[in-house]
């Protein structure tokens, strides 16, 4: 079957699995027997520009380019949504101070019809 579940008292560390790795093992399983960094992989079709070396589609691409180009564009897509989500946080905040002060205002108001004053 399959490996036991791992508990607290297994001495064996995780099974961990290379960035590159894990990407070959869904696009083209067999070039991870290719273990060399700078190897070009035999990997069919045309894959994202910055998969290959230099991020040129002419060239070939390795396991370090793999590698290097799957994490810019982490990188790239973390950064862009941080920002939008940035963006956003500083949006909520301009609408919550002016609620806030129209509320205030509408406060004012109030408490100074019940007292019998003017409005500030």
């Amino acid at each position: 079957m399959g490996r036991p579940p791992s508990t607290s008292s297994d001495p064996r560390p995780p099974h961990r699995v290379s960035l590159d790795d894990l990407y070959l093992a869904v696009l083209t399983p067999s070039a991870r027997r290719e273990k060399r960094a700078d190897v070009p992989l035999n990997i069919a079709g045309e894959q994202a520009r910055a998969l290959y070396v230099d991020a040129d589609r002419e060239k070939s691409i390795t396991r370090d380019s793999l590698t290097q180009g799957l994490q810019r564009h982490a990188s790239r897509v973390l950064n862009q949504h941080q920002a939008q989500s940035g963006k956003a946080v500083v949006n909520e905040r301009q609408q919550l101070a002016a609620r806030n002060s129209y509320v205030d205002v509408a406060m004012l108001d109030n408490s100074a019809a019940k007292t019998g004053q003017r409005k500030p």
